[in-house]
């Protein structure tokens, strides 16, 4: 099998271990915690726990696959590992060019709705109007990615550490309240509901475009890259149902598009307002600095710009689709899951590429055959359908 030399990973900074686990929980927390008990909430409690055991396995084996194609490939980002392994010729640039395109766009939208979900618990919070809020939190938040990897890695772990304490304040707080309580109305459960639950739990626990992030900074290390994409997507589920859990105690199961800690400040109100809207502060920040990290390593690695000017391209559009009346956070977060389904099934191509290569994998292990790639495959078309499905 090839040698993977750690002089050959393009490195930016080195991450400890907790920092590369909190980037991997940060890109999809905040998603999740604030999106997820919203569609959870037409399901019953049995679908969430099954929904989230299989989102997980699909999502852990899905960064395998990832992280192994980035470390072959000097720990590049998807796009470029695609152009440099499968998409070769005229054609194939075409085709990563679209593909770019649409991740793009998939990132911008992203970074939009996690604007918009913090505007949201500011809006509440200070009662200033919605706008003033979005660009407010764009400053504070947008100045973290422009100080680089290392700042984004530090930021994350203490906010990753932060939201445990205060999810543990807040169920507590919660079950305590006397207005808490599960609804005792029946659901109206379908096959249709139950695969939009599992899509959004699957686009949650997606961290494809910060797994590279993982492989540079902890310079190609097999075992910490392997124990980082594990633990932080174990940490993002745990989080995810938790709050979720804590949400539909909280509300009686009436949760809105608006975001989970924003109806649930909205029912309970009093210091668990505020303590709820700290939490969403702290779970949309650690997305959104993921989120746009990753975008502009996307762009610096196709477009020969200054790091600046990717940092500015990655970063202002989001907010501009936010001003611009993108106000669901729901539908928002929904519609950005297309870089899972691309990353899902991009593993096909790629996988048959590095299996000729090589029929061994430092990082997959026995996960490196095509039974699994294929499996990955197939749930990301369902993750697809999910996302369509009309809630």
């Amino acid at each position: 099998m090839q040698q993977i030399k750690k002089k050959n990973i393009r490195h930016e900074a080195d991450l400890t271990f907790r920092e590369s686990m909190s980037i991997v929980v940060g890109h999809g927390v905040g998603a999740g915690i604030l999106a997820a008990p919203y569609v959870a909430s037409q399901n019953s409690l049995i679908s969430l726990f099954l929904a989230s055991i299989v989102a997980y396995c699909i999502n852990y084996l899905l960064h395998l696959f990832v992280a192994e194609l980035s470390l072959r490939n000097d720990g590049a980002q998807i796009i470029t590992c695609l152009r440099q392994t499968v998409f070769s010729g005229k054609m194939g640039g075409i085709v990563v060019w679209v593909a770019f395109v649409i991740l793009g766009l998939s990132e911008f939208v992203k970074g939009a709705g996690f604007i918009t979900g913090a505007a949201a618990a500011l809006s509440e919070w200070f009662g200033i109007p919605d706008r003033l809020a979005m660009i407010i939190y764009y400053l504070l938040a947008a100045a973290v990615v422009f100080r680089g990897m290392k700042f984004v890695g530090l930021c994350e772990q203490a906010s990753v550490y932060t939201m445990i304490i205060v999810i543990g304040v807040l169920g507590i707080a919660v079950v305590l309240h006397p207005k808490a309580g599960f609804t005792d109305k029946p659901i109206d459960m379908s096959f249709g509901s139950f695969i939009a639950l599992y899509s959004m739990l699957s686009f949650s626990l997606s961290s494809v475009m910060s797994v590279p992030q993982v492989v540079k900074g902890l310079e190609g290390d097999v075992k910490k890259i392997r124990g980082a994409i594990a633990s932080g997507t174990g940490i993002n589920a745990c989080l995810i149902l938790l709050i979720t859990v804590i949400t539909l105690y909280g509300t009686g199961g009436v949760v809105t598009e608006d975001g989970a800690m924003v109806d649930l400040a909205r029912n309970l109100g009093g210091w668990v307002k505020v303590v709820g809207l700290l939490f969403t502060l702290l779970a949309v920040s650690t997305s959104f600095w993921a989120c746009t990290l990753n975008l502009r390593d996307i762009i610096a690695e196709k477009l020969p710009i200054s790091i600046t000017h990717c940092f500015a391209l990655a970063t202002v559009p989001c907010l501009i689709l936010a001003i611009t009346g993108m106000s669901d956070f729901v539908g928002l977060t929904r519609l950005s899951g297309m870089s899972t389904v691309i990353a899902g099934l991009a593993i096909i191509p790629a996988f048959l590429k590095l299996q000729n290569d090589s029929s061994e994998s430092p990082i997959c292990g026995k996960f490196f055959s095509l039974p699994y790639g294929l499996l990955i495959a197939v749930f990301a078309v369902i993750a697809a359908i999910g996302a369509a499905v009309p809630l």
